[in-house]
């Protein structure tokens, strides 16, 4: 059995592009456990932001603000609030 330069260079190529194909994989796998992380980070955000303005308008109930004008502030201060 002769071997020649062109059958191993399609085995080598044949090499390569399986391993690029691992690597797609594992990039993929990666991107997509990113962007589970980077949704979850955001969604505690928005409960975080959630709690803090309804705390807020308890408080200013409790000062006597009507409840609208509480929520009101509340989102005001809690929006413009550079964390």
């Amino acid at each position: 059995m002769v071997v020649t330069i062109q059958g191993e260079t399609m085995k080598i190529r044949e090499k390569s592009e399986k391993e690029v194909n691992k690597k797609s994989k594992s990039i993929l796998k990666s991107e997509k456990i990113a962007n589970k992380i980077l949704e979850q980070e955001r969604q505690r955000a928005l409960s975080e932001r959630a709690t803090r303005i309804k705390q807020y308008a308890e408080f200013k109930m409790l000062k006597g603000h009507s409840e609208e004008d509480a929520f009101r502030m509340a989102e005001k201060i809690i929006t413009n609030k550079v964390v």
